[in-house]
């Protein structure tokens, strides 16, 4: 099932939701430009070993591969590893790896401080203080983390939208 604009706010709209019967605007504000793609880029730097953790699609890593030397992408989800091994084919970045990865069960599989950028968009770093752990372990003692969270009740959202279990596109 696609998801547009208009699905999208019926789905708000409907009684089901934790929204209940108010009514979905829908705007674009913006105070939120830059986009957090916009931020993760403008701090990728050549020398930089970037994790992206919770890579979705691997957009953002693959987009901005000409801006880093090495750049790893982990999720949880095989859906999300083949959406990104698919976009990464035909784009010439031999410096971007995916790899299947619950970041939050296993991140000691990856060497401590090995990182000089971090970031998660919508991902688990932000789900609780053990993501922020997992997340600064691996990262260098002068490196950076960014995570971007819609707000509080963001993972409620995804979950009353999608289901709990994996999403599949």
């Amino acid at each position: 099932m696609k998801l547009d604009q208009n699905r999208f706010k019926t789905i708000l709209e409907a009684e089901h939701s934790f929204y209940g019967s108010q009514s979905a605007e829908d705007r674009r504000d913006d105070r939120l430009n830059p986009t957090a793609r916009d931020l993760i880029a403008g701090q990728l730097r050549p020398e930089m070993r970037v994790l992206d953790v919770g890579c979705g699609n691997g957009k953002t890593l693959v987009d901005n591969s000409h801006r880093f030397g090495e750049g790893l992408s982990v999720d949880n989800d095989p859906a999300h590893i083949r959406l990104a091994e698919e976009a990464l084919r035909g784009k010439k970045a031999p410096n971007v790896e995916f790899r299947l990865l619950d970041f939050l069960k296993d991140s000691t599989e990856l060497e401590p401080e090995l990182f000089d950028f971090v970031f998660s968009e919508h991902g688990p770093v932000g789900y609780n203080s053990f993501g922020i752990q997992a997340a600064l372990r691996v990262l260098k003692p002068d490196g950076l983390l960014f995570c971007e969270m819609i707000g509080n009740l963001h993972h409620q959202e995804v979950r009353e939208l999608f289901g709990a279990g994996p999403r599949h596109g």
